[in-house]
């Protein structure tokens, strides 16, 4: 009777903790998951955010817009030169 009892308690503690790995791996899942998703909305914001700023530079102050352009143009341009004359 006793070993009985015993292995009641051993097999109710197994299920416990069978539970318990089953709810860790669920709330890791989904932690992982809601990771995702907070990135996918950082993402999200962080293009929009871009794009509002583009055409706040186009249409709003263009000639910003075009110095940025050209900034980026000839940076890219003397970093291209410099590498063509070197090699």
């Amino acid at each position: 009777m006793p070993i009985c009892g015993k292995h009641d308690v051993l097999a109710g503690q197994g299920y416990i903790f069978e539970r318990r790995d089953r709810f860790v791996s669920q709330v890791g899942s989904s932690t992982h998951s809601h990771r995702l998703i907070l990135l996918h909305q950082l993402y999200t914001q962080s293009t929009f955010f871009m794009l509002q700023l583009l055409r706040l530079l186009l249409f709003e102050s263009p000639e910003i817009f075009y110095c940025l352009i050209s900034a980026v143009f000839f940076t890219l341009l003397r970093r291209c030169s410099t590498r063509c004359i070197s090699h």
